[in-house]
C-alpha cells in the first residue's frame, strides 16, 4: 500500500513528489509547444527541451499536453458512471478465479471471457465506447475502469 502525503504544490508518493499543474504552467507549456512545434508535432529532442525548461519529466509534459489538447480523440465520450461497487466486485470475482494472482490484463481477459462473470455483471456494465486517458484507443467503459 502506498503512502501519500500532502505538500505545497502537490503530493508525495513514496520517495517521489507528484507536483500538480497550475494554470500558469499550462499557459507556459502551451506557448512552448506552439513555439517549437511543427504543426503541433514535436520531436523527442523538443519534448526534452520543453521538459527541462519547465523542470518536469518528458513524460509528464507529454501527458499534460495531451490532456490540454482540444483534439476530441483524447477526450472521454460519455459522462456516465458505473453504479458503486459493480466493477470492483467483478474484479474481485475474476481475481479469485485466477487464484488471487494476476495482472490487470489477466483480470480483464477473465472478465471478458468468463461466462459466469458476464452473466452476473454484464447487464450492469457500461458498454459505451470511450477513450483510454491520453490515447485515441477506444474501449468499452467497463474495460477502461479495469485497466
Amino acid at each position: 500500500r502506498s503512502c501519500r502525503a500532502q505538500v505545497p504544490g502537490g503530493t508525495v508518493k513514496g520517495n517521489h513528489a507528484i507536483k500538480t499543474w497550475s494554470t500558469a504552467e499550462d499557459l507556459v507549456l502551451r506557448k512552448a509547444i506552439q513555439e517549437r512545434g511543427n504543426g503541433g508535432k514535436l520531436s523527442g529532442a523538443d519534448w526534452k527541451a520543453v521538459a527541462a525548461f519547465m523542470q518536469r519529466t518528458t513524460e509528464s509534459v507529454r501527458w499534460r499536453s495531451r490532456k490540454m489538447a482540444d483534439d476530441p480523440r483524447y477526450h472521454t465520450k460519455t459522462g456516465k458512471r458505473h453504479a458503486r461497487g459493480v466493477v470492483g466486485n467483478m474484479m474481485r470475482v475474476a481475481m479469485r478465479k485466477l487464484g488471487g494472482c494476476g495482472t490487470a490484463y489477466d483480470v480483464l481477459s477473465m472478465c471478458r471471457g468468463d461466462q459466469e462473470i458476464q452473466t452476473t455483471f454484464g447487464q450492469d456494465l457500461l458498454w459505451d465506447l470511450t477513450c483510454i486517458f491520453g490515447s485515441t484507443q477506444e474501449r468499452p467503459m467497463w474495460e477502461r475502469a479495469v485497466i
